[in-house]
């Protein structure tokens, strides 16, 4: 083997941007140690190189084929020596022995030795050792995740680290100042504890108090200012401290003796809000704000939106309006209020409903002021009773908010069974109450249709946005209009199916013929048209308009297939191979274009239309062309031949093992019985073609006895190809390379091995026959050996699949960190990793060609049951924390400690740190906020509609307030509903539905609540019996409203009525319309189900000794239940038990006829024919050997009367 002229070189360089494998941040850091090769022969051998810490036994990031990079790397990240070892394979494919390189003076990463700190807040000890080759002058250390100022250390190899954070740090190597390298660190404290400390909110004119929460774990806690001056405790865990100034803690305990902490104080004070009134004239409300103490000549000022503002002063605000509350001086922080929008508590009750014929009242409720602040139809009520008339609109203006109408009439009660909900749709419109009506249509505006009912169903109604009834009540009354809500989709948006069918059968391609279009769309036929004078195989752009679609078009073609043309053998052909004559008939001369016999192409005998072909099955295409288009026959001839002369020759494939020649031959035997033996005008004399390449050769004959004929020959190389994995590869980019590396092997007929096979592909290195940087997945290759060897392999690659798992992953003060780590047994070098952006993703970037995505851990916060308080009245927003949670954890938050009641103030938003005190973990939580006012949560109960239309939904306020109003608007139909009776509002319609409830004391305080009612459709359901015999399958049809069973149902199968709820049916898929008349629930449903071919098949075998036996086998494979019956003299009794399986062998029978019959597990069963046992003691008969194979020999099928079949043209 070659492999001089290798150097390993250990080198720094500034990289493109790495990512450490700590799961850390996404800052970058660039600097990294690699091995860089140099060797000679690159293209021809394969490289396998690796490293192994002499210490840890660490293995390095392994390469597998430096061909085809520019700078192939070998990355280390352990802290050790390495020793590096390297194989290749030899020209042969053969692997070299393993080479051993080690010298620890050029070979050796800077080794870091590390004393990993007690606890957070104590020292790591450091050691950054030095070596024969790097000569440092300086040591520089960083946080990886909270970038600060460099420590710098210079001269000394090991120093102490006050480690306040866990996880990657940066040590900077400093040869020069232009001359340096970094190495990642990690950094843990090895115990969790850390000292917890909060903040009491601040208070205005009041230095800050300090509070250690879990002061017991230490036996000493010190606090001294930036000045190094001790401050004095309060109590044993309380220190009082100044805003923003510096501190350090001395911390002292027994499982980590000092920890030193360094921070500065940040609280802020809480404001307090108060609603004293609102305007609703002016659209403002009256607010003030305090921090519930006298802070008089204290130093601080409040700024609302810019402008100063003396607390306890009255604020005017407009409703909706966002204010921006900031304190300065002491304490600096800012607050953001919104200022809701306030509604007048009016509600009204119907006194008396209305009839087209008599007005009924009234009566509004108005707890607020006066009645006339209330105008309805912009005129001030004098009264709180009013007259109410039908179909009257009443718009209803409060005071304060926003406005609210009223209407009552009869309104229609209906449903609609759409086929699509596009434009293409077809509408079936159904009534509940159209027997209150004395006459009622349905119109469309639109297309300016009226539709007329049948018991209230309106058919085949055109889709449409623009429905609406027209109806009157009674006699004397006025017609009223009512719009269906009913928005389609997109135009179009489903597909139609197209039959065509010509009207007559052309006879000649130039003939002009009809065809008619049927367009159907669920079932429904669209549209019905015929087209006149249409030339066959030219297409068509059909355009029509349907409904209110837009116009729209069908693109179709006529199929240009002919069937006129026949063809007789004139001359049959003698032997295989041999030529016979066939003549073709019906064969229009004028307008024939092209014919191709098995797709060649031949010349058009004008004359007399014969042709010769050789016997055996073939196909003749004649092509002809009209005005617009062409027309195709296509033959299926079939010569047979009269002779079993065999004149198959003998063919020599080329040698796979002397490749730099041609080999292949053709000998025909007897070859002086050929007088002409030819390919490409050369002429076989000895009856052998030699030296043949890989190729396909037509050779044409004439032999004494079979005549003339040709015989169609291919050459290809023996041996074969043999494809292994090197490197299985774990990607398929869509393009590029990937990094599965393939050896392949090539052997002859002896299975000796074919030297110097290639491939054509900048991926293929010849020297060992090695294809690298492949996809897995199939691959087609054409390889080559010499001249004349040639083979096309498919190479079929499993993919090694890979995937990133994670390890000691950590929550420490809002950061992650950890390991991730590739799941396969195969090398992975890894070029970067990131995590892009706030994606929550692990995106690794390995073996030059493949990326990899994971998604990272996720840390939801803890389930604590944390409350949201508010209150009406203010703005203020607080959170709760349970006692439990109290009780188990230390506990602090962004805006301070709890107070006395385990509550804390949250202005937009809120952290919680969590401190376990079982385990001294670390957790926390974010919470969202507003400061925004709120009523109490609305609580209530609702019932959809029996059915789609019947509108008797209800909804039910939980334990009504009585100091509160309940307001209930409807979302679609635009309808506000009166004051519920006893909380509860009845005879809804299904739809999107608010809840508004206001405080009659306040009117403030106000909340909401979305609802959404829908419809119990009824459900239908099918039990099925499958067809096991020549007896069809059945189905019985079952309905049922809210879990009830309803009879009063008509089924349409596949179109077909009926009333009969069980019915017939042969195998195959069947769809089920049901129109549901029971009550108030008028509607159609659609269910689909299946009857499926089940035949059982059985073998029974009787015995004259009291014994019968039977096997049976059913289509869908499943155990079959199966019983004896003896039926002698008419009787029918099972004989022991029914046996679940697929054989049955039966004992002990007494004479008499017996008869088996086999249920399959839907209840389709079958009965075999009966047979007789007899005495043992009478003379021996032979066995009655029975088989039943019970397939249906006659089928009875459901015909729909409008069936029309379309054939394929």
């Amino acid at each position: 083997m070659n492999y001089q002229s290798i150097f390993f070189v250990i080198t720094k360089v500034a990289a493109k941007p790495k990512i450490k494998l700590d799961l850390l941040t996404c800052r970058r850091f660039s600097k990294y140690w690699y091995v860089e090769l140099v060797y000679a022969d690159r293209t021809d051998t394969l490289l396998d190189l690796g490293g192994v810490g002499q210490t840890k036994g660490a293995i390095a990031e392994k390469i597998l084929s430096a061909y085809g990079t520019s700078n192939p790397r070998l990355r280390f990240y352990v802290n050790d020596a390495y020793d590096l070892y390297f194989t290749f394979r030899d020209s042969n494919g053969v692997l070299c022995n393993r080479t051993l390189v080690s010298n620890t003076d050029t070979l050796t990463i800077p080794n870091v030795d590390i004393v990993q700190p007690i606890c957070l807040y104590t020292n790591a000890t450091i050691t950054a050792a030095n070596n024969t080759v790097m000569q440092i002058k300086t040591y520089t250390i960083d946080s990886f995740q909270v970038p600060t100022t460099y420590i710098k250390y210079s001269n000394t190899p090991t120093f102490n680290y006050l480690v306040n954070l866990n996880g990657a740090y940066l040590l900077q190597f400093s040869k020069s100042p232009t001359s340096s390298v970094v190495v990642n660190l990690k950094l843990e404290a090895q115990n969790p504890l850390v000292p917890v400390i909060g903040y009491k909110e601040a208070e205005i004119g009041k230095n800050l108090t300090m509070v250690v929460l879990n002061s017991e774990l230490f036996t000493s806690l010190q606090l001294f200012d930036s000045q190094k001056i001790i401050v004095n405790p309060i109590d044993s865990n309380s220190f009082e401290v100044v805003n923003q100034k510096q501190y350090t803690l001395y911390a002292v305990s027994e499982t980590c003796g000092t920890q030193i902490m360094t921070f500065a104080p940040s609280a802020s004070p809480g404001i307090e809000t108060t609603i004293h009134s609102v305007n609703c004239s002016t659209g403002t409300v009256d607010i003030s704000l305090d921090f519930g103490y006298n802070v008089t000549g204290a130093n601080y000022g409040v700024q609302v939106n810019g402008v100063v503002y003396k607390l306890g002063d009255i604020l005017t605000v407009a409703q909706r309006a966002s204010i921006n509350v900031q304190i300065i001086g002491q304490y600096i922080k800012s607050y953001t209020y919104s200022i809701p929008s306030f509604s007048s508590n009016v509600t009204y009750t119907i006194d008396t409903y209305p009839t087209c014929s008599s007005n009924g009242s009234i009566t509004f409720h108005y707890a607020g002021g006066n009645i006339s602040d209330i105008q309805v139809n912009q005129v001030p009520l004098k009264f709180n009773q009013m007259e109410f008339k039908y179909n009257t609109g009443y718009s209803v203006q409060p005071l304060c908010g926003d406005h609210f109408n009223i209407r009552y009439s009869n309104r229609p009660l209906y449903s609609i069974d759409a086929t699509t909900n596009d434009c293409l749709g077809t509408y079936s419109v159904v009534l509940q109450n159209y027997q209150s009506f004395k006459d009622i249509i349905l119109q469309d505006v639109r297309l300016n249709i009226n539709y007329t009912s049948t018991n209230g169903v309106y058919s085949n109604v055109f889709a449409s946005d623009t429905l609406s009834f027209l109806y009157q009540e009674k006699s004397g009354c006025s017609y009223t209009s009512f719009d269906i809500v009913n928005p389609l989709n997109n135009a179009d948006t489903s597909s139609f199916e197209v039959y065509q069918q010509l009207t007559q059968i052309p006879t000649s391609c130039s003939e002009k013929v009809s065809v008619n279009l049927q367009l159907v769309n669920k079932g429904v036929i669209i549209q019905n048209v015929t087209l006149d004078n249409v030339n066959i195989g030219e297409s068509y752009t059909h355009q029509f308009t349907y409904g209110v679609c837009p116009q729209l078009q069908y693109e179709f073609y006529i199929n240009d297939s002919i069937s006129s043309t026949t063809y007789k053998i004139l001359t049959p052909a003698v032997c295989k191979y041999s030529l016979a004559t066939i003549q073709l008939e019906s064969v229009n001369l004028l307008d024939l274009d092209t014919i191709w016999i098995d797709n060649i192409k031949v010349a058009i005998n004008s004359n007399s239309a014969t042709y010769q072909i050789p016997s055996g099955q073939h196909v003749v295409e004649l092509f002809y062309k009209n005005a617009k288009g062409g027309c195709t026959t296509i033959l299926n001839v079939d010569l047979p031949h009269t002779s079993n002369i065999d004149l198959t020759p003998t063919i020599t494939h080329q040698n796979s093992s002397n490749c730099g020649q041609p080999t292949g031959s053709i000998v025909f035997s007897n070859y002086q019985d050929f007088s002409e033996l030819v390919f490409d005008s050369t002429n076989a004399t000895d009856g052998s073609f030699n030296k043949l390449e890989n190729d396909e050769y037509l050779i044409k004959f004439n032999h004494s006895v079979c005549g003339v004929g040709n015989i169609q020959v291919k050459i290809i190389t023996d041996g074969q190809i043999k494809m292994d994995v090197v490197q299985p590869a774990t990607c398929k980019p869509s393009s590029g390379p990937a990094d599965g590396i393939y050896k392949f092997s090539g052997f002859d007929q002896l299975g000796n091995p074919i030297q110097n096979i290639k491939i054509n592909d900048i991926y293929y290195m010849p020297g060992i026959q090695v294809m690298i940087n492949q996809p897995y997945g199939q691959s087609n290759y054409y390889v080559q050996s010499g001249d004349f060897c040639s083979w096309y392999v498919t190479g079929d690659f499993e993919q090694l699949e890979i995937d990133l798992t994670y390890s000691d992953i950590n929550l420490y003060s809002g950061s992650i960190y950890g390991t991730f780590n590739f799941n396969t047994s195969s090398y992975i070098r890894i070029e970067d990793s990131r995590v892009p952006g706030f994606s929550g993703i692990m995106q690794v970037n390995y073996n030059d060609f493949c990326t990899l995505i994971s998604s990272l851990p996720s840390f939801p916060p803890p389930n604590f049951d944390i409350q949201m308080i508010k209150k009406c009245g203010s703005l203020d927003t607080k959170f709760q924390v349970p006692q439990n949670v109290v009780d188990s954890y230390y506990i602090t938050t962004s805006n301070g400690n709890l107070d006395e009641h385990n509550q804390v103030n949250a202005y937009a938003g809120l952290y919680i740190y969590y401190v376990s005190k079982a385990t001294r973990r670390y957790s926390y939580g974010y919470y969202e906020s507003s400061n925004v006012e709120s009523a109490p949560t609305i609580t209530y109960t609702y019932t959809n509609e029996t059915c789609s239309g019947s509108g008797d939904a209800t909804i039910t306020i939980t334990n009504p307030d009585p100091t509160m109003s309940y307001i209930l608007h409807n979302e679609e139909t635009i309808t506000d509903y009166p004051q519920p009776v006893n909380g509860k509002w009845s005879n809804l319609p299904s739809g999107p539905y608010d809840i508004l409830s206001v405080k009659n004391s306040a009117t403030s305080c106000s909340s909401s609540q979305y609802i959404y009612v829908r419809s119990n459709s009824p459900i239908v359901r099918a039990s099925v019996i499958n067809q096991c015999s020549a007896t069809l399958g059945s189905v019985t049809l079952s309905t049922f409203i809210n879990n009830q069973q309803t009879t009063n149902v008509e089924y349409s199968i596949n179109g077909t009525q009926t009333k009969s709820a069980t019915s017939l049916f042969s195998a195959g898929q069947y769809s089920v319309k049901a129109f549901v008349h029971e009550g108030s629930c008028r509607q159609f449903v659609n269910m689909n189900f299946q009857v499926q071919s089940n035949l059982i098949e059985t073998q029974v075998v009787s015995s004259i000794c009291s014994t019968a036996s039977i096997i049976a086998t059913s289509e869908i494979e499943g155990p079959l239940v199966i019983g004896l019956y003896n039926v002698t003299n008419g009787i029918n009794s099972l004989v022991g038990q029914e046996i679940r399986g697929n054989s049955a062998n039966i004992t002990n029978l007494s004479n008499g006829s017996y008869q088996f019959k086999i249920t399959e597990s839907t209840g389709c069963s079958i009965k075999t024919a009966t047979f007789n046992i007899i005495d043992c003691s009478a003379p021996t008969e032979t066995p009655n050997n029975q088989s039943n194979q019970l397939t249906p020999f006659s089928y009875v099928f459901l015909v729909v009367a409008s069936l029309i079949l379309f054939l394929n043209i």
